[in-house]
């Protein structure tokens, strides 16, 4: 019994010296394979981190660099910076649009403005302008970068600009030392935005901003990256305690270092958990565990801050939607992927019609409301396969791909239009807005991204110019029709410059019965030096989308009241055009002409288009009734054109309602003139509403039109062209009981009172 005891605790001893060791063995390699595991983690961890806090400073430097340069251009490319260099420099205002604007807008710590010669003509240091002589410190510094950037601007890279076959001012941007800091410097030349070459080459004016890399761009940094005690320094690092960047110049020269502390969390999770492996071996399994899900953890983050910023370089913070940076992508990638001669590529870009009356009248929050709910409204009209995106203010663009034919492209925009027409529900109260969509299909990759943002833009500049609120495909003649178009614009503005060529005649308005003089219509009349007089018809739809038909609008109104304060007891009808008549201060600019000119308001007339008392212009319609109240003549254009609302006409009050030319002309062609005319003069007579007729060009027409019903005339059959003799003759003649025709000298009919 006892030889078998001490057998079996023999067999037991030599069991548990079989276990045991084993186990020992395998805790020793395991602690020693998990310590240095996890030191090599930690060490791993912090290198990881480093390197990446390294990129992100460069590339914000990098950043900073080019902010820099983005705030000079907006000041550089300037006709009026251009103007205030030349000849005898401009001081004054160089100071406060060059110098020290350039410190209090854009944190600029010194501006140097040089001569071709490359001497100082002004001098900005921390906001003050400074002696000249404070240039001479620098001068050896800057002056060499100064003639590397005149030689790029000799091989034609400002003339690239000037002619527009380039959006990039020729500049330099690098790191520098000034007066022993460290610094970006950005240097450009001082050129005119107006695609005009002002200056011989080698004759430009130079612009050179400076910004300190100092502790307040430390800071910077430091609140955008996170980063612990940053500083620049130009002395060498001494130990590997901090981490730390060189920063070179763009001819590979140090110029000053970039430290910080970098965050070592590999580390002290290795003192937070090595002794807990040592005390026992039974939590090695659990630490091993822990540290593999907090490597996890931290992989995941990693992964989580590099989608996080790529989702921010690439779609737009107020709409969640893809940016232009990601529309660029896109495209190309799309192009790309175009099989040649069979599938198709569609770009369409819209731009929301009378955004800006929203933001006018409601606010910018609303304005930035109205961007998200239109963004939602257009996420469920596209598919899955498209990409859509927010170019920026109220442009947004779509990608389409695999669709069968051009009609599902229209079938979309169709709905697009649709669904941005209809009311906007906003916090500060209720908006309405329209879509105009311009379409350029590329059938085989037969355009690249260039091309096809051009044609789309064209195709968008026709859905403009034709009313808005509508989608235009690009087609061929497009092209040739835009180029018609913006030289009626280049005319227009230099027409509105001079002071000969744009001028208001007075079409003559008489009443049938007795010949009466009632009034006269003021109109526009451009008197083109080289095509004479261009038509209305031609040029007010061009002025109008360029934004100067408020300019044309104020001249002619301005014109014609001065016109009727001359004459009174005959009013003046005037165009009030649909953006004036949208303003929220236009009644107080007709009130001031007025007041200004001592023209009777009843004297007054102001005509309006029929699609201007639509339910939605509720500004138009209380400016309206304001001038109503205020005695001012309301008169309705273009009747019978579209779809007047006699109600509107009623609500308004209307003074006269005016038979549309178009109609008129197109009367003859009716099979039943007789009819449809007697409708149209019966239904405005009915509301107590005098009607009277433009465009009469020939006696039939004019005994027609009186025969149903129309007592007062205007157009070519009574003056084509009246002058102030012809005014002065028919106004003074006023006074007599009976009608005469008469005829003048210059063979202009007029209708004289007798």
């Amino acid at each position: 019994m006892e030889y078998r005891i001490l057998s079996e605790e023999k067999k037991h001893r030599n069991f548990s010296t079989r276990m045991l060791l084993p186990i020992i063995l395998a805790f020793v390699t395991t602690l020693v394979i998990v310590g240095s595991f996890m030191m090599w983690t930690a060490t791993r961890n912090d290198e990881v981190s480093v390197v990446r806090q390294t990129t992100l400073i460069t590339h914000s430097l990098r950043e900073q660099k080019n902010l820099l340069s983005r705030e000079q251009k907006s000041v550089v490319a300037w006709e009026k910076a251009l103007e205030a260099v030349q000849n005898k420099p401009n001081l004054s205002w160089i100071e406060n649009n060059l110098g020290v604007a350039m410190y209090k807008y854009f944190g600029v710590d010194r501006v140097y403005l040089l001569n071709p010669e490359f001497n100082p003509i002004y001098v900005m240091a921390d906001g003050k302008t400074v002696n000249l002589d404070v240039y001479e410190t620098v001068r050896l510094t800057v002056e060499p970068i100064a003639k590397r950037l005149r030689e790029i601007s000799w091989q034609g890279a400002l003339s690239s600009y000037v002619n527009g076959h380039s959006d990039m001012i020729p500049n330099i941007v690098d790191y520098i030392n000034i007066d022993g800091r460290p610094a970006i410097i950005s240097l450009m030349p001082i050129i005119s935005n107006k695609g005009v070459a002002n200056q011989a080459a080698g004759k430009e004016f130079l612009h050179v901003g400076v910004e300190f890399l100092d502790e307040n761009i430390a800071s910077e940094l430091a609140e955008l990256l996170l980063l612990n005690s940053p500083k620049f320094s130009v002395l060498a690092p001494t130990s590997n305690k901090r981490a730390s960047l060189s920063i070179k110049d763009n001819s590979g020269n140090l110029i000053t270092y970039f430290y910080w502390h970098s965050s070592r969390s590999g580390i002290q999770v290795l003192v937070d958990t090595g002794p807990a492996i040592i005390i026992a071996t039974i939590f090695a399994g659990i630490i091993i565990t822990l540290l593999i899900i907090r490597l996890r953890k931290s992989t995941e983050n990693l992964v989580a801050e590099r989608m996080a910023a790529h989702h921010l370089a690439y779609h737009d913070k107020l709409t969640g939607l893809g940016n232009r940076a990601m529309f660029e992508k896109c495209l190309s990638e799309a192009i790309s992927q175009v099989v040649p001669k069979e599938s198709e590529l569609a770009l369409l870009i819209l731009d929301l019609d009378m955004f800006k009356q929203v933001n006018d009248t409601l606010g910018h929050q609303a304005g930035d409301e109205l961007i998200q709910q239109v963004a939602k409204r257009l996420k469920p009209l596209v598919r899955n396969t498209d990409v859509i995106t927010r170019l920026g203010g109220d442009e947004f663009a779509i990608i389409a791909t695999e669709f069968t034919c051009t009609k599902d492209i229209e079938t979309m925009c169709s709905r697009m239009v649709k669904s941005i027409r209809e009311q906007f529900d906003l916090g500060a109260g209720q908006a309405f807005v329209g879509v105009s969509i311009g379409v350029s299909v590329s059938i085989g990759n037969s355009d690249d991204v260039e091309e096809l943002i051009r044609k789309a833009d064209i195709a968008l500049y026709e859905a403009k110019n034709s009313g808005r609120n509508q989608y235009k495909l690009y087609k061929d003649k497009m092209g040739e029709v835009v180029q018609r178009r913006q030289k009626i614009e280049t005319d227009l503005r230099q027409a509105l410059l001079s002071s000969d060529q744009i001028s208001v005649k007075f079409d003559p308005l008489v009443r049938n019965d007795q010949k009466e003089l009632l009034g006269f219509e003021a109109k526009i009349v451009w008197d083109h030096p080289l095509l004479g007089e261009v038509p209305n018809k031609t040029f007010m739809p061009v002025a109008e989308y360029c934004g100067l038909i408020n300019t044309i609008g104020s001249f002619l109104l301005k014109e014609a009241c001065k016109r009727g304060a001359q004459y009174p007891g005959h009013f003046i009808a005037v165009r009030a055009f649909s953006p004036q008549l949208r303003s929220l201060d236009y009644v107080d600019v007709v009130l001031n002409l007025i007041k200004e000119t001592g023209i009777n308001p009843n004297d007054l007339e102001l005509e309006i288009n029929e699609n201007m008392l639509d339910d939605n212009e509720k500004i138009a319609a209380n400016n309206l009734r304001l001038l109503r109240k205020a005695g001012v003549r309301i008169a309705i254009s273009d009747f019978g054109s579209g779809f007047t609302s006699l109600r509107l006409a009623q609500e308004f009050q209307v003074d006269r309602i005016k038979i549309s030319r178009s109609f008129i002309s197109e009367m003859e062609q009716s099979p039943d003139p007789e009819a449809i005319t007697h409708a149209v003069v019966w239904l405005a007579r009915t509301i107590g509403v005098e009607v009277s007729a433009d465009g009469i060009d020939s006696v039939a027409q004019k005994e027609f039109l009186h025969r149903m019903g129309c007592m007062s005339f205007q157009g070519n059959l009574f003056s084509s062209s009246p002058t102030q003799k012809w005014l002065d003759l028919a106004l003074d003649s006023s006074s007599q009981s009976t009608a005469r025709h008469t005829e003048m000298n210059d063979e202009i009919e007029v209708w004289d009172i007798a």
